[in-house]
């Protein structure tokens, strides 16, 4: 190779150094207001009120119109990504019923948060889980609850097992108002029937 072909070689490259990476062009051609604006849409749609399965990161870049390193590269790394986590966090728990979620924050948020960002909301807030309920399920429904496991959203199969009946119980809603209704009306007939039967046998009274 040439002195001249080397040369050119070297400038090549450095051309290809100094040209700015598509995150570094995102940030000068944003503003960090703009940037963080985004944030909080990005962890309104990840972090739901009902506490149920997140929507995935790639849904979210996608719904946004952001590249894969604009998103993964500046926003989520972001301080205006964290600071909008907490926050979201705090409302969350601060409403009526409270707020938890059934998986892991660290996984759900993509960050990790201290002991103090992270804590549950004091004197409650937590859906306790103290009851047991002992099922037996095909291999099928046990392979779908170790995924939930494996993908890192749950700690056991006890956890996840709980979630799915919490989110079918949720999908059913409906049909379980209906049912409570029923049983209302079928204990109010079953109230009126014993105090009928009670008025029926009870011993007549007679005149002396």
């Amino acid at each position: 190779m040439s002195e001249l072909e080397a040369k050119q070689g070297r400038k090549h490259r450095e051309r290809r150094r100094k040209k700015p990476t598509i995150a570094e062009r995102y940030v000068s051609d944003t503003t960090e207001e703009s940037r963080n604006e985004i944030a909080v849409k990005v962890v309104e749609m990840r972090i739901n009120s009902s506490g149920s399965k997140p929507m995935s990161w790639r849904r979210i870049r996608e719904k946004l119109g952001l590249k894969h390193d604009e998103f993964h590269k500046v926003i989520r790394p972001s301080e205006g990504y964290r600071e909008a986590v907490i926050q979201r966090i705090k409302k969350l728990r601060a409403q009526d019923g409270g707020w938890e979620y059934s998986g892991k924050l660290e996984v759900l948020t993509g960050i990790k948060l201290t002991e103090e960002e992270g804590k549950r909301k004091p004197g409650g807030g937590e859906r306790r889980r103290d009851n047991v309920v002992m099922v037996r399920v095909d291999e099928g429904d046990l392979n779908r609850i170790d995924e939930l496991v494996e993908s890192g959203q749950f700690n056991s199969r006890s956890e996840a097992t709980a979630f799915l009946i919490s989110e079918g119980i949720t999908a059913k809603q409906e049909m379980f108002d209906k049912i409570a209704e029923k049983i209302s009306q079928i204990q109010n007939l079953k109230t009126e029937l014993g105090a009928m039967i009670a008025e029926d046998t009870k011993p007549s009274e007679t005149a002396d």
